[in-house]
């Protein structure tokens, strides 16, 4: 597969893993409704803004063109840089104008862009100096950063069960192999406890994910909510029965867990302890 080079790539990937994850600050909406929900105009670095998509973007998106940075105060042959600061202020208006109308030509007519965008502002990075998730970090959030830590892949919102702790869950297999007359079959299978009975096709790679966090079944108390309790617990296995893969075993996040090994193990559950056990970069 070919892979694309440059000079000093090592150091930019070490730059890019280094870099913490930034809260998106929603600002404003302007032009077509309809459209600016999934146009983003970022006010921020580059490549901080880059790493802030990365959860909700990692695997659809291919590929990223960028525009050369401004104000470099550097006069290319066709496009002079050097100008003074509110010089560019007066000149970026009546563009960011053309954005939101839709004007079609170069890439916008490329990527077919229609017009309107929302607005927003990189604000703090999720975790703090000490590790700690931020006070503005919302279940939303932090479900897609984690899914997209555990996964590699974009978190959607028809993948769990909204308002539930149920984020979804992910195989890196298809759940069958194409044979050559274009028949599939499975590729495990599970033993019955009876002989005559078929056996059960079932994905040994197959995880599903919960999140325990800011609340979401409607208690904050330490002793519910966020904590992983035995009512809890049962709480999530009658939702996780409910699911498409209820055979799956569970990943949970939590701030604690009130639990032993052997529950859990019997539950076919893995617990991960927030904010420790989530990664901050």
């Amino acid at each position: 597969m070919p892979t694309l080079d440059w000079l000093n790539r090592a150091a930019a990937f070490t730059t890019a893993a280094q870099l913490p994850y930034c809260l998106r600050e929603p600002v404003s909406s302007h032009g077509d409704a309809q459209h600016a929900a999934d146009n983003r105009f970022i006010q921020g670095d580059n490549l901080e803004a880059l790493k802030a998509l990365l959860p909700f973007y990692r695997g659809p998106v291919k590929c990223i063109f960028i525009d050369p940075p401004y104000n470099t105060k550097s006069a290319f042959e066709h496009y002079d840089d050097n100008l003074e600061h509110i010089q560019w202020r007066s000149m970026m208006p009546p563009r960011l104008q053309k954005v939101v109308d839709g004007e079609q030509g170069g890439i916008s007519q490329a990527v077919g862009w229609q017009g309107g965008l929302s607005f927003a502002r990189l604000g703090a990075p999720i975790f703090d100096a000490d590790g700690c998730i931020h006070p503005g970090v919302r279940f939303a959030t932090l479900a897609a950063f984690i899914w997209q830590q555990e996964t590699g892949t974009a978190l959607y919102a028809a993948q769990g069960q909204g308002g539930t702790p149920y984020l979804g869950t992910y195989s890196v297999f298809d759940g069958c192999l194409r044979l050559p007359d274009g028949r599939e079959r499975p590729i495990f299978s599970k033993i019955s406890d009876t002989p005559e009975a078929p056996p059960v096709p079932v994905l040994q790679s197959r995880t599903a994910y919960y999140l325990l966090f800011n609340g979401i079944l409607g208690d904050k108390r330490p002793a519910s909510g966020n904590v992983l309790t035995s009512a809890v617990l049962e709480s999530l296995l009658a939702l996780h029965a409910s699911t498409a893969h209820p055979e799956a075993p569970l990943v949970v996040y939590g701030e604690a867990c009130r639990l032993g090994p052997a529950r859990l193990a019997q539950a076919r559950v893995v617990f991960k302890h927030i904010p420790y056990e989530v990664k901050a970069r």
